[in-house]
């Protein structure tokens, strides 16, 4: 889609956010205002997630907390994978991204696919090396994590074709996953060192934790961690690129941010890019029963029983009681009133990993000399359904 069409698009939902601000068709109510959006999240136990994701995300993983209200199970499992992050991993992350970024950025000649040379790349290197899982390749980790997420999260249709794609990579991976697990339990048991990982320290862990932290656990666990960690970087990545294009003045604020290793001023940029470009423009919930939201009386809105929620994030980070001159580009705005990364609750486990991640890797590829996409049509992002394929640049 055009910058132009995105345009149009946030004109008309901008309609129903001035005029209804919720608005239900069917089983869907669609809820457009940002307070209402953020309201609606920060109320876990009266609007849940349970309903939505996870019969999908049990069918092919197991159990994980994307899929998970609130509770004891939730508690338990989300407390177990933040012991497996330690307060170092920040620094470590970000200097193994940098390193790989400018390698990758220099080894880039020619016409050369950015999707497959670079915002694919990164992403699985980080998985390889950080997460423990690299997979039987990169090549086939994608076809895995793009089949998984598109079905479990972006599938409204429950298309076949999707669904059949999703079985299959979900059962090889999981196969997978418990060999890893399998070989590296006996290395461990025999006495052998692991290499530090986050699936290695859940294993490591294993013995001490309970009869719940099965190798099924753990599979599930890390396919749900490395599921939400490859495709949205690659596609965050691209879309900012995007919007940076499609803005020549900003386009000039990211490369001086690059050409001064200026991480921070690259992200006030990313951010605000992403907020005209979002990875998905909407976040979905479940209403079991009556709900009332807003503030005085007058203002209270009826959100009715038995329906699914369309939280229209997208259109909510342009209602300009959040977001003064919501047309305007402006990077310096308060990061924590985005909402692209999920809010309450359910706010994405990964944030510590996109912050310094989708930074870097902007820094690494605009800090390049004579790096653009080539002209015409094969110069426009070819997507894979909700994905980005293929962006073929050149070095001039």
């Amino acid at each position: 889609m055009s910058e132009i069409k995105r345009s149009i698009q946030r004109w008309l939902l901008g309609i129903p956010r001035a005029f209804f601000p919720v608005l239900t068709l069917g089983e869907r109510t669609f809820v457009f205002r940002y307070a209402d959006v953020k309201e609606i999240l920060e109320r876990d136990q009266d609007f849940t997630l349970r309903q939505v994701n996870y019969e999908n995300i049990a069918r092919h993983i197991g159990p994980f907390i994307l899929g998970m209200d609130d509770g004891p199970e939730y508690q338990r499992d989300l407390g177990m994978l933040r012991k497996a992050v330690r307060k170092d991993d920040g620094e470590r992350i970000r200097a193994a991204v940098r390193k790989n970024c400018q390698e990758a950025v220099a080894g880039l000649e020619g016409e050369f696919d950015l999707v497959k040379s670079y915002t694919r790349l990164i992403p699985w290197q980080l998985q390889r090396d950080y997460f423990g899982v690299p997979g039987p390749d990169m090549e086939t980790m994608w076809r895995w994590g793009r089949a998984l997420f598109w079905d479990i999260f972006l599938d409204l249709t429950q298309d076949a074709e999707i669904r059949a794609a999703a079985e299959t990579s979900a059962k090889e991976m999981n196969a997978y996953l418990q060999e890893l697990i399998s070989d590296a339990a006996q290395v461990m048991n025999g006495g052998g060192r692991l290499r530090d990982s986050m699936i290695n320290r859940l294993i490591t862990m294993q013995p001490s934790a309970g009869e719940f932290m099965t190798n099924e656990w753990i599979a599930g666990n890390m396919a749900g961690v490395y599921m939400g960690g490859l495709e949205p970087l690659n596609k965050a990545v691209c879309n900012v690129t995007g919007q940076f294009l499609a803005r020549p003045e900003v386009m000039d604020q990211a490369r001086s941010a690059a050409q001064a290793d200026d991480v921070d001023a690259m992200a006030g940029l990313a951010w605000e890019a992403m907020r005209f470009h979002p990875n998905a423009p909407l976040l979905m919930r479940y209403s079991e029963r009556e709900q009332h939201i807003g503030g005085g009386e007058r203002r209270k809105r009826r959100i009715k029983g038995g329906k699914t929620l369309f939280l229209m994030s997208g259109a909510a980070m342009f209602d300009e009681d959040a977001f003064p001159q919501p047309k305007s580009f402006l990077p310096d705005r308060p990061f924590n009133n985005y909402l692209y990364f999920g809010h309450g609750l359910h706010k994405c486990f990964g944030n510590y990993i996109n912050l310094i991640v989708i930074p870097e890797m902007l820094v690494a590829l605009l800090k390049a000399e004579n790096l653009e996409p080539v002209l015409g049509s094969r110069g426009k992002v070819k997507n894979e359904g909700p994905f980005p394929d293929q962006w073929i640049w050149r070095r001039k």
